[in-house]
């Protein structure tokens, strides 16, 4: 939340970024379907879904590869959840 961003879905990696040789511990969110511009915003990040472990790969194709599958798969959950969200709201 923040931004006026409230329950907007993301896909986030909190880590150290191996694969780029990196020790520091960050946190990267990317809104999905967002194009705005959020400089010098300050947001509030929930982590409502656990996809996978960090995991150093053998290059940087493999881990677009695989932020490309993280992002199929948060929006899957996300759709599946407002299909959920729905259907509790319409169950007397």
């Amino acid at each position: 939340s923040g931004a006026g961003l409230k329950d907007w879905p993301a896909v986030a990696s909190r880590g150290t970024r191996p694969t780029v040789n990196r020790t520091d511990n960050r946190l990267d969110v990317h809104l999905l379907d967002y194009a705005g511009d959020l400089y010098g915003a300050h947001l509030t990040v929930e982590m409502v879904h656990y996809l996978r472990p960090e995991v150093r790969f053998e290059g940087l194709a493999a881990l677009k590869a695989a932020i490309d599958d993280d992002i199929s798969q948060t929006r899957r959950f996300f759709a599946n959840q407002r299909v959920n969200a729905f259907q509790q709201q319409d169950t007397p």
